[in-house]
């Protein structure tokens, strides 16, 4: 339920003093917190709440599967697509207790999958990349593949790993930064590309982004306004860096992408696999947690607007060798106000090649006074496998993030938490490309609204603040895409919060 908080004659409280709140901005419920710890657990749920395996082809290629997240039916509660490249794909209704199953038909095989308003009707389309890269939704049906708009593979017959949206010319629609996979075996290069879909039709844009970066092996992208002028730049994680290109950033200068790798000094010539967002030091600008081998890279900014390398210095690498990041967040999974890091490792290995299958687990590390450190055997988060993509959501709205994460083979791990924390927190849901900064007695934090999770993981666009021992946000700053801000406060935490612009 979302309600609109009124003030009282005395106000006692931050509730009671919500005479300030923008009528832009709507207040969910809040969530009380029967029996609260420090730091959550986590129990692997998958198959109590109905995850399938995917049916699985012996054949599987590494790429696969991927995750789109939104809350389909309205409900309140995240649903899941679980996209195979492959083999048998799911759609998975959350109602709170567990996910229903629901197998896709049709020609489905596909690399990435995201839910998004592309016409700005308020109901969903499925854009999907692979050999299907524009589907129709219809709630009233099980869910199928249609063939759309071909317009991205008549482009690039290669693997689309990722659409990251965005909206490069301020306009209010969405455009995406589409990084196609080179020809690995010598053949035709494609640049990537930006789509955009006027009048609901895709419209490849093949000549916007620099060809000796749109060449290389691209593997995600993600949207962010990096230097603080208002507008979106985009980072693109390159797969093969040192053989292929380095993955770096592209500056928006007034619609124009840029490579900026002079600029920024953050150019890395790993084997990127999957880049987010996300502000580590809490210092009110973005830095980057890139996943990968031979190590996953956290890049911090400084004022000047470069970044620095503080992987080692952090212990943020959290790559067990010979495995290859691939799926990574960051999360504030114990909501003390500091940004933690989950990595989803996996190996190269596939049916057909002649690497032996390594597995692992997954890695969850807590930041603590700058430093990471691996709780994850701690807290629940274990298993064994060759891992994809991850997200980090809220499932059961506890108010504590949960982990879902894909395996190459096997069903999705689940870690479901098990109650909630002490510690207090705040969801955000805004329109992408919105920056959110909220102010509390413990300080101001900042995060970019996006909706990309990483690697093959797509989801809404909310963003998650921990309060640690503040019990609510005294000021909140939505600056829009658009330019414009919306200040808003003050309010008790342990709520969602929407951003209602339309």
């Amino acid at each position: 339920m979302l309600w609109f908080l009124v003030a009282c004659d005395t106000p006692d409280s931050a509730e009671e003093t919500a005479a300030e709140l923008d009528p832009r901005v709507v207040l969910g419920e809040s969530r009380a917190c029967e029996s609260s710890d420090d730091s959550p657990t986590y129990t692997e749920s998958g198959a109590s709440w109905g995850l399938l395996d995917g049916e699985s082809e012996a054949d599987r290629h590494e790429e696969s599967p991927s995750l789109a997240i939104a809350d389909i039916d309205g409900n309140g509660f995240d649903d899941v697509l679980v996209l195979q490249q492959l083999g048998q794909s799911y759609f998975y209704a959350n109602d709170g207790t567990q996910f229903l199953a629901t197998k896709l038909t049709g020609s489905g095989p596909g690399t990435s999958a995201l839910f998004i308003d592309l016409n700005g009707d308020g109901a969903l389309e499925l854009l999907v990349g692979g050999l299907v890269p524009y589907v129709s939704w219809d709630l009233d049906k099980a869910p199928t593949f249609l063939t759309g708009v071909p317009a991205i593979d008549d482009h690039a017959p290669l693997p689309l790993h990722d659409f990251a949206p965005g909206d490069v010319d301020g306009d209010g629609g969405v455009d995406f930064y589409a990084p196609i996979a080179r020809d690995q075996q010598g053949g035709v290069d494609y640049n990537d590309v930006l789509v955009s879909f006027p009048g609901g039709e895709a419209a490849v844009d093949a000549v916007a982004v620099p060809w000796d970066v749109g060449v290389r092996h691209g593997f995600d992208a993600t949207w962010f306004d990096a230097d603080g002028d208002g507008d979106q730049d985009v980072y693109v994680a390159n797969d093969f860096g040192s053989i292929m290109g380095a993955s770096t950033l592209l500056r928006n200068d007034s619609g124009l992408l840029v490579d900026a790798a002079d600029a920024c000094l953050c150019s890395l010539l790993s084997n990127s696999k999957g880049v987010e967002v996300g502000d580590v030091n809490r210092d009110g600008l973005p830095d980057l947690y890139v996943a990968g081998n031979p190590q996953n890279t956290l890049l911090t900014q400084l004022g000047d607007g470069t970044f620095v390398d503080v992987t080692a210095a952090t212990g943020a690498g959290a790559v067990e060798s010979p495995v290859t990041g691939w799926g990574a967040n960051l999360v504030d999974y114990d909501n003390d106000g500091w940004l933690d890091l989950l990595s989803a490792q996996g190996d190269r290995w596939n049916t057909g090649n002649e690497n032996e299958r390594v597995d692992v687990s997954p890695r969850l590390l807590r930041q603590v006074d700058g430093t990471f450190a691996d709780v994850g055997e701690d807290v629940g988060v274990t298993g064994s496998g060759s891992f994809r993509a991850a997200a980090s959501l809220d499932f059961n709205l506890d108010g504590v993030e949960d982990f879902l994460v894909t395996s190459l083979e096997e069903a999705p791990l689940f870690f479901l938490s098990d109650g909630c924390t002490a510690a207090s927190w705040v969801e955000v849901t805004a329109p992408r490309g919105s920056r959110v900064q909220v102010d509390t007695a413990g300080g101001t934090q900042t995060a970019w609204v996006r909706g990309d999770e990483g690697y093959l993981s797509n989801g809404p666009p909310r963003v998650h603040f921990g309060l640690g021992e503040a019990e609510g946000v005294s000021a909140m700053r939505v600056l829009l895409p658009t330019g414009e801000t919306i200040a808003t406060g003050p309010f008790e935490g342990r709520r969602r919060v929407d951003v209602v612009t339309e």
